[in-house]
């Protein structure tokens, strides 16, 4: 019916958004000190063609499961009745856009660009100081790591390092950090926490080719870390995560909140 597909098209534009349009924008901040995109008339083209997109087909799966079931439960309002249960193909993108028909092409340009520059106005402060924080994260990456080529960093030190490079050059740039920290240090329930996500985060995502499909080889050792990290000769320990381990890393870029510099991959927080 067609409110059901326009739910589940309002869904999947949403994910678009969420998880790719926005992020996108704003990592733009990293080479950019001052804002530039205009996001209106991106979303404009984007959002249309978001139905079509690679991530489209599992955003689908998903979206009933993002619709909340109704407070209370009435003939005309029962869970499912207009969310489709299991919806098996993507809305077709709308031929036109309803600000066209409303506005005309000539006003809905004028207000778009308008609005693009709002944004830009808007966003200046946070966007500059995104794009500050980056650069200071990656002198503070570089430092690191000629600080440890000169004298092996110490356990929290090093933990840092691994943040840092994991938040401004991703999980698979961490990797190699994280092994060495888990090498010189193997009681680090820590650093292995951290590696295990780090593969699990630069894995390949499993294509069941079979019945019982074989994992990547990066996934089957982060579970075995997992395991190893859990267990100590047969019981259970808990995993605690201290955002104060070290102050003294703070010294290695005057003006830095290395606290900043990690990245949200850390398990439990005390």
């Amino acid at each position: 019916m067609p409110s059901a597909r326009g739910l589940v098209a309002l869904e999947v534009m949403r994910r678009f958004l969420d998880e790719e349009f926005w992020p996108g924008i704003w990592a733009q901040a990293r080479t950019e000190a001052l804002p530039s995109a205009k996001p209106l008339r991106a979303q404009y083209v984007l959002l249309r063609e978001s139905l079509r997109g690679p991530a489209a087909p599992r955003w689908l799966r998903e979206a009933p499961g993002a619709c909340p079931a109704p407070v209370k439960a009435t003939p005309r309002s029962r869970p499912g009745s207009i969310w489709p249960r299991h919806p098996h193909e993507l809305p077709e993108p709308p031929e036109h856009c309803a600000a066209d028909e409303l506005l005309g092409t000539t006003t809905l340009d004028t207000l778009i660009t308008e609005l693009d520059l709002h944004w830009r106005e808007r966003v200046h402060e946070d966007w500059l100081h995104r794009h500050r924080e980056h650069v200071q994260t990656v002198l503070l990456v570089d430092e690191l790591a000629v600080a440890d080529a000169e004298h092996p960093l110490a356990l929290p030190e090093h933990l840092l390092w691994a943040r840092a490079t994991w938040q401004v050059k991703g999980a698979a740039a961490a990797v190699p950090v994280l092994r060495e920290a888990l090498a010189r240090h193997k009681v680090s329930t820590e650093a292995g926490c951290l590696l295990a996500q780090a593969l699990a985060e630069t894995c390949q995502p499993v294509k069941p080719v079979s019945r019982q499909p074989d994992a990547p080889a990066d996934l089957i050792e982060a579970i075995e870390l997992l395991i190893d990290v859990a267990q100590v000769d047969g019981e259970t320990r808990p995993y605690v995560y201290s955002p104060d381990v070290d102050p003294r890393a703070g010294a290695w870029r005057p003006g830095v909140n290395w606290k900043n510099c990690w990245s949200s991959a850390s398990c439990t927080r005390r």
